[in-house]
């Protein structure tokens, strides 16, 4: 038997039924990488419904009980809260940047199927390894057995907490970050999920046909149908330019053959009767004036008849 040469295969070829168990949630994982979602509020709402849950079961058979948990499940100050969803937005942001900048090469080229976890995409703040390596060492997966004699790893949703060993809403950020991070890790998202290339936008978003291979950078929907709209107005704008050019240069040209009485009617202004000839492009006389030279130039050309002196 030919030896195992990384930890990762030793794993895989020891426990060959071990799974891991659990889901991502990529609606709220999209909503606090793109800051539409906070889980500072998120939390706060999870700990009113366990308060209220507590309330209705006051009775005089569970009383203890149902004290216990009112003064259990109390707020923090709404400052703790905010700080709480800034932190897992900032620091998810940090380390999914990394994983995903781990899939390009010195030249730009992007390969997402080769992201990977090795140092030299990060710094020492913000190395994801680092990070889930030492969330892992004190908050130990439950490992559940199947009937079908599987063995799957699972993380809980959410710290558990007790009256005297109280966790804020800043620790808790800080584990709800590791898990998130852990299911991002363990789902096909790690693979899809990108960023958006316009530097103004940096929008977050799945790719729905992913490719091997980019060569050139990606953009989200929002910024494609506007680059697309851009692209369309410039070709239009640049379509009635030429063809304002194209009947101001005909209408030069035209000018030294125009007859007395017809040149009477201008009052001998050159440029008056050219903007008559592209009025219809809603031109006005500055814009004759200030493309003088380039009317001269394409009437020049070999579209046109040369202008007689």
């Amino acid at each position: 038997m030919s030896n195992v040469k990384t930890s990762q295969t030793q794993q895989q070829f020891i426990y060959p039924d071990m799974k891991f168990m659990g889901w991502l949630d990529t609606s709220q994982f999209l909503g606090y990488l793109n800051g539409t979602r906070n889980y500072g509020q998120d939390l706060k709402l999870w700990i009113r419904g366990n308060r209220m849950m507590a309330l209705e079961n006051t009775n005089p058979a569970n009383a203890t009980w149902a004290s216990m948990a009112i003064e259990h499940f109390q707020f923090a100050a709404d400052g703790d809260y905010a700080e709480a969803g800034n932190c897992v937005k900032t620091r998810l942001r940090m380390y999914v940047d990394q994983w995903l900048a781990s899939g390009f090469d010195a030249n730009g080229l992007e390969e997402p199927q080769k992201r990977h976890l090795l140092p030299e995409h990060s710094t020492p703040n913000s190395d994801l390894t680092t990070f889930l390596n030492r969330w892992l060492s004190t908050h130990h997966p439950q490992a559940t057995v199947f009937a079908t004699g599987e063995i799957r790893q699972q993380y809980s949703r959410r710290t558990e907490v007790t009256r005297d060993n109280a966790v804020s809403p800043i620790q808790d950020a800080n584990d709800e970050l590791a898990r998130e991070l852990i299911y991002y890790l363990q789902s096909p998202l790690k693979w899809t999920l990108t960023r958006c290339a316009n530097a103004k936008c940096g929008h977050y978003y799945v790719r729905r046909r992913p490719r091997a291979l980019y060569k050139s950078p990606t953009y989200c929907s929002a910024c494609r149908r506007s680059a697309t709209a851009r692209l369309a107005m410039d070709r239009k704008r640049a379509g009635e330019r030429h063809a304002s050019l194209d009947a101001a240069a005909i209408a030069f040209n035209r000018w030294p053959t125009l007859s007395d009485s017809t040149r009477r009617r201008y009052r001998s202004d050159e440029r008056a009767y050219i903007t008559q000839a592209v009025r219809r492009f809603g031109i006005s006389r500055t814009w004759v004036s200030r493309n003088l030279s380039e009317i001269e130039r394409v009437a020049g050309g070999s579209n046109h008849a040369t202008r007689k002196s």
